[in-house]
């Protein structure tokens, strides 16, 4: 069992309040979430929800899970978005030609500030 695809899935279901519309978020098959959800209880040994035909509800340990699951699938994203940022924050030369008078009111603000954000931008002002 993949724990955090079952995570994520659980935290799904919750939010959906459905199986089958957790299952269209995620793009997988409604028995699938069926599945995934039974095996999670299953490796758990607890109830995480009560499902009848019309509804369904948390458990106490589904409220403790759940609370537990969105922390560490914010974690995952925090640090993917970590490795990613700093993958994909610019940097070189950045060269910009403009008209004097248009270049210092508006051109030269938004670079000094692009530049400080982007530290590793040098620029050039034509």
């Amino acid at each position: 069992m993949d724990k955090l695809t079952a995570m994520r899935a659980f935290v799904a279901i919750v939010e959906e309040g459905s199986l089958s519309a957790a299952a269209e978020r995620l793009d997988r098959a409604a028995p699938t979430m069926v599945r995934s959800l039974a095996t999670l209880e299953e490796h758990l040994g607890v109830r995480l929800l009560t499902r009848t035909t019309r509804r369904m509800s948390l458990t106490e340990e589904g409220r403790v899970f759940l609370d537990r699951c969105r922390k560490i699938l914010a974690d995952v994203e925090e640090a993917e978005q970590a490795v990613v940022s700093s993958e994909t924050e610019p940097r070189g030369e950045l060269r910009v030609t403009a008209p004097l008078l248009f270049g210092e009111r508006h051109v030269a603000p938004a670079v000094t500030k692009f530049v400080q954000r982007f530290p590793r931008v040098r620029r050039y002002i034509m």
